[in-house]
Protein backbone atom coordinates (compact mmCIF):
# COMPACT_ATOMS: atom_id res chain seq x y z
CA UNK A 1 0.00 0.00 0.00
CA UNK A 2 0.99 3.48 -1.33
CA UNK A 3 1.27 5.44 2.47
CA UNK A 4 1.40 9.57 1.42
CA UNK A 5 4.58 11.18 1.77
CA UNK A 6 3.26 14.31 3.01
CA UNK A 7 0.34 15.57 5.86
CA UNK A 8 -1.40 17.72 3.36
CA UNK A 9 -1.83 14.78 0.64
CA UNK A 10 -3.57 12.80 3.31
CA UNK A 11 -7.90 12.37 3.06
CA UNK A 12 -8.58 13.17 6.81
CA UNK A 13 -10.16 15.92 8.88
CA UNK A 14 -6.26 16.87 10.05
CA UNK A 15 -4.92 17.78 6.76
CA UNK A 16 -7.60 20.97 6.75
CA UNK A 17 -6.65 24.05 8.45
CA UNK A 18 -7.91 23.79 12.63
CA UNK A 19 -9.96 27.47 11.85
CA UNK A 20 -12.91 27.38 9.91
CA UNK A 21 -10.94 30.35 7.79
CA UNK A 22 -11.29 28.01 5.01
CA UNK A 23 -15.15 27.81 5.00
CA UNK A 24 -16.31 30.05 2.22
CA UNK A 25 -13.06 31.56 0.87
CA UNK A 26 -14.00 31.98 -2.50
CA UNK A 27 -17.27 33.99 -0.96
CA UNK A 28 -20.40 33.43 1.14
CA UNK A 29 -22.09 29.99 0.96
CA UNK A 30 -25.61 29.85 -0.27
CA UNK A 31 -26.98 28.63 3.18
CA UNK A 32 -25.29 31.39 5.13
CA UNK A 33 -27.11 34.18 2.60
CA UNK A 34 -29.53 32.71 0.67
CA UNK A 35 -33.24 33.24 1.76
CA UNK A 36 -34.43 30.35 0.79
CA UNK A 37 -32.41 28.44 3.28
CA UNK A 38 -33.79 30.94 6.25
CA UNK A 39 -35.05 29.58 9.77
CA UNK A 40 -38.63 30.37 8.33
CA UNK A 41 -38.54 28.17 5.06
CA UNK A 42 -37.10 24.62 7.48
CA UNK A 43 -40.97 25.76 9.54
CA UNK A 44 -42.44 25.78 6.80
CA UNK A 45 -41.14 22.54 5.58
CA UNK A 46 -41.77 21.06 8.97
CA UNK A 47 -45.23 22.13 8.74
CA UNK A 48 -46.07 20.67 5.27
CA UNK A 49 -44.96 17.46 6.34
CA UNK A 50 -46.70 17.96 9.77
CA UNK A 51 -50.30 19.08 8.12
CA UNK A 52 -49.59 16.26 5.50
CA UNK A 53 -48.87 13.22 7.13
CA UNK A 54 -49.29 13.40 10.83
CA UNK A 55 -52.17 15.88 11.57
CA UNK A 56 -54.13 14.86 7.98
CA UNK A 57 -53.99 11.18 9.16
CA UNK A 58 -56.04 11.35 12.18
CA UNK A 59 -58.83 12.78 10.04
CA UNK A 60 -58.53 13.36 6.50
CA UNK A 61 -62.18 14.53 6.04
CA UNK A 62 -62.08 17.44 8.76
CA UNK A 63 -60.40 20.33 7.14
CA UNK A 64 -59.24 22.61 10.30
CA UNK A 65 -57.79 19.24 11.99
CA UNK A 66 -57.11 20.58 15.92
CA UNK A 67 -53.55 19.80 17.44
CA UNK A 68 -51.77 20.73 21.14
CA UNK A 69 -48.82 22.12 20.56
CA UNK A 70 -46.16 21.46 23.78
CA UNK A 71 -43.70 24.48 23.66
CA UNK A 72 -43.93 28.48 23.02
CA UNK A 73 -40.71 29.62 22.14
CA UNK A 74 -39.56 31.01 18.69
CA UNK A 75 -39.97 27.35 16.88
CA UNK A 76 -43.35 26.67 18.82
CA UNK A 77 -44.77 30.05 17.44
CA UNK A 78 -43.63 30.21 14.11
CA UNK A 79 -44.41 26.46 13.99
CA UNK A 80 -47.92 27.48 14.83
CA UNK A 81 -48.49 29.97 12.57
CA UNK A 82 -47.37 27.76 9.99
CA UNK A 83 -49.96 25.13 11.02
CA UNK A 84 -53.00 27.24 11.00
CA UNK A 85 -52.05 28.73 7.18
CA UNK A 86 -52.70 25.12 6.62
CA UNK A 87 -55.68 25.18 7.84
CA UNK A 88 -54.80 23.67 11.27
CA UNK A 89 -56.62 24.78 14.57
CA UNK A 90 -54.85 25.22 17.71
CA UNK A 91 -56.74 23.41 20.62
CA UNK A 92 -54.22 23.72 23.51
CA UNK A 93 -51.03 24.38 24.35
CA UNK A 94 -48.66 22.57 27.17
CA UNK A 95 -45.78 24.99 28.64
CA UNK A 96 -44.22 24.82 31.51
CA UNK A 97 -43.45 28.66 31.85
CA UNK A 98 -45.77 30.05 35.21
CA UNK A 99 -46.07 33.40 33.11
CA UNK A 100 -48.03 31.04 30.38
CA UNK A 101 -50.02 28.44 32.28
CA UNK A 102 -53.55 29.51 32.37
CA UNK A 103 -53.63 32.22 30.10
CA UNK A 104 -55.25 32.75 26.20
CA UNK A 105 -52.95 32.60 23.42
CA UNK A 106 -54.51 33.39 20.03
CA UNK A 107 -57.16 31.34 21.20
CA UNK A 108 -56.00 28.01 23.06
CA UNK A 109 -55.81 27.91 26.61
CA UNK A 110 -51.88 27.19 28.02
CA UNK A 111 -52.50 24.14 30.41
CA UNK A 112 -49.16 22.36 32.41
CA UNK A 113 -47.94 18.95 31.11
CA UNK A 114 -50.10 17.09 33.92
CA UNK A 115 -53.77 18.79 31.86
CA UNK A 116 -52.94 15.40 29.21
CA UNK A 117 -53.07 13.09 32.29
CA UNK A 118 -57.00 13.27 31.52
CA UNK A 119 -56.80 11.53 27.86
CA UNK A 120 -57.10 13.99 24.47
CA UNK A 121 -57.29 12.71 21.26
CA UNK A 122 -56.05 15.88 19.52
CA UNK A 123 -52.48 15.02 17.96
CA UNK A 124 -49.57 16.30 20.55
CA UNK A 125 -46.73 18.10 18.49
CA UNK A 126 -43.82 18.89 20.96
CA UNK A 127 -41.41 21.72 20.00
CA UNK A 128 -38.98 21.77 22.36
CA UNK A 129 -35.57 21.64 21.59
CA UNK A 130 -32.94 19.97 23.79
CA UNK A 131 -31.87 16.38 25.02
CA UNK A 132 -32.22 16.49 28.47
CA UNK A 133 -36.17 17.86 28.26
CA UNK A 134 -37.04 15.90 24.88
CA UNK A 135 -36.18 12.62 27.12
CA UNK A 136 -38.16 13.77 29.85
CA UNK A 137 -41.34 14.72 27.83
CA UNK A 138 -41.12 11.58 26.01
CA UNK A 139 -40.68 9.64 29.41
CA UNK A 140 -43.81 11.37 30.62
CA UNK A 141 -46.18 11.01 27.21
CA UNK A 142 -45.31 7.28 27.13
CA UNK A 143 -46.02 6.74 30.89
CA UNK A 144 -49.52 8.12 30.11
CA UNK A 145 -49.63 5.91 27.53
CA UNK A 146 -49.44 8.12 24.42
CA UNK A 147 -47.54 6.64 21.50
CA UNK A 148 -44.55 8.48 19.53
CA UNK A 149 -45.52 9.05 16.09
CA UNK A 150 -49.46 7.79 16.83
CA UNK A 151 -50.03 10.48 19.43
CA UNK A 152 -47.27 12.37 19.60
CA UNK A 153 -44.07 14.11 17.47
CA UNK A 154 -41.35 15.95 17.92
CA UNK A 155 -41.19 18.78 15.40
CA UNK A 156 -38.19 21.32 17.13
Amino acid sequence: PHEPTSRATRLDVEARPRDASWVGATGPRAFEVDPRYGLDRFVDCRAHYLSRDFLAARDPQTEASPFILWGYGATGRSLRQALEDRGHRLAALIDVHPGRVGQQIHGARVHPPSWLESRTDHPIIVSVAGAKPRTEIRSELTRLRYREGDDFVFAA
